[in-house]
C-alpha cells in the first residue's frame, strides 16, 4: 500500500494491500472516511474523497478530485474519471467519465435521477 503525502486515513477505514504484483495507492491528498474500505489493486487519486462507510472494491481507479459520498458502493474493475462526484448511498456499476455526477441505487445520471424523483412526487399529489 502506498499512500501519499498530506493524505487522511480516518479511523477504522480499510486499506486492502495489492494482490498479484499490483500496489493499492492512495493518492496525495486523498481522504479516505471513517469506516470506508478500499480493495485491493486500488488506485485513489490526487485529491480525491472517498466519504465515511464507501466501499470502493478492487482494481478500481478513481481519478483525481473525485468525490465518493458516505455509504456509496464502487463495483470492482471500473474507472472514476476526474472531478466525478458519486452521492451518498449510491451503486455505480459502470465506468464515470471526468466530470460525472451519479446518484441512486443503480447510480444515474444525477440530473435524470432528480427529474424522475420529482415526477414520482407529482404523481402522488
Amino acid at each position: 500500500v502506498h499512500v501519499g503525502e498530506r493524505a487522511v486515513v480516518f479511523a477504522n477505514a480499510v486499506v486492502a494491500r495489492g494482490l498479484f504484483r499490483q500496489d493499492t495507492v492512495v493518492g496525495p491528498d486523498a481522504r479516505i472516511g471513517t469506516g470506508a474500505f478500499v480493495s485491493h489493486n486500488t488506485v485513489i487519486g490526487a485529491a480525491a474523497s472517498v466519504g465515511h462507510g464507501a466501499v470502493v472494491n478492487g482494481n478500481v481507479r478513481v481519478g483525481a478530485r473525485a468525490w465518493i459520498g458516505p455509504g456509496a458502493t464502487i463495483s470492482n474493475n471500473l474507472a472514476i474519471g476526474d472531478d466525478s462526484r458519486v452521492a451518498l448511498g449510491s451503486t455505480v456499476y459502470s465506468d464515470l467519465p471526468a466530470g460525472a455526477h451519479v446518484s441512486g441505487l443503480a447510480a444515474v445520471d444525477h440530473e435524470s435521477a432528480l427529474r424522475a424523483t420529482a415526477a414520482l412526487r407529482r404523481r402522488r399529489r
